[in-house]
């Protein structure tokens, strides 16, 4: 499923869409629209990456 942005009014799923308006679609519906310049790709949100443990330093460290 690709998320697209529409450019022009479009019919889908049986109701009238808005320019503007966000719509989910099979790839292969996506990318027919897209490559027709109706609508544009919602890029997909990339997770973040996890911060890296910080490393412990035994030497930092003062023996009592």
């Amino acid at each position: 499923m690709k998320t697209l942005v529409l450019k022009q009014p479009h019919w889908h799923a049986g109701r009238q869409c808005a320019a503007g308006d966000r719509i989910d679609l099979d790839d292969i519906t996506a990318d027919w629209l897209v490559a027709r310049g109706k609508a544009a790709l919602v890029p997909r949100r990339q997770p973040p990456k996890p911060e890296p443990e910080p490393e412990s330093n035994p030497a930092a460290r003062a023996d009592d």
